[in-house]
């Protein structure tokens, strides 16, 4: 069967809010962390819940589950959408330039703070490695204070 109007255009709609909160939940995961091996494990996390769909998929698919879901599963590869021909060709493009000139828009304004030195206010800052983490590194370990400033007005 062909699904109605409103239940395509509520799949997309609920599709583009997936991706919005996983843009969300990125920023709030990189924004949370105090050092790059938990920003990593967060995202090993993220793609090891993000995959388990599909892996669950493949097993219906495959009769892990029972008939009746390898059935379902099958008939939902064999959907082919038609070739619509409609009026409204510039929808689509449109919608990618407003999401792309405000992802632009945003990334311009980020670039700009850095650039002011907005995001790196601070006077000194310390590093400290120890030999769990590698231990030819030690040497670069201590308090490092910023007393002059580049054209930009940020720390050198």
């Amino acid at each position: 069967g062909v699904g109605a109007m409103w239940q395509w255009l509520l799949s997309h709609i609920l599709r583009g809010w997936q991706g919005a909160l996983c843009l969300v939940n990125t920023f709030i995961l990189i924004m949370q962390e105090y050092d790059v091996q938990s920003i990593f494990s967060d995202f090993l996390a993220v793609q090891f819940v993000s995959g388990l769909d599909d892996t669950a998929f493949f097993l219906g698919k495959n009769g892990y589950f029972g008939t009746a879901i390898r059935r379902g599963s099958r008939d939902v590869l064999r959907v082919r959408l038609p070739i619509r021909k409609d009026q409204q060709w510039w929808f689509r493009p449109l919608i990618f330039s407003l999401i792309a000139a405000s992802m632009l828009v945003g990334w311009g304004f980020a670039g700009a703070r850095q650039k002011q030195g907005a995001y790196l206010t601070c006077k000194n800052i310390c590093f400290q490695f120890g030999d769990e983490f590698h231990s030819e590194m030690c040497f670069i370990s201590g308090n490092f204070h910023f007393e002059l400033v580049d054209t930009g007005r940020r720390p050198v």
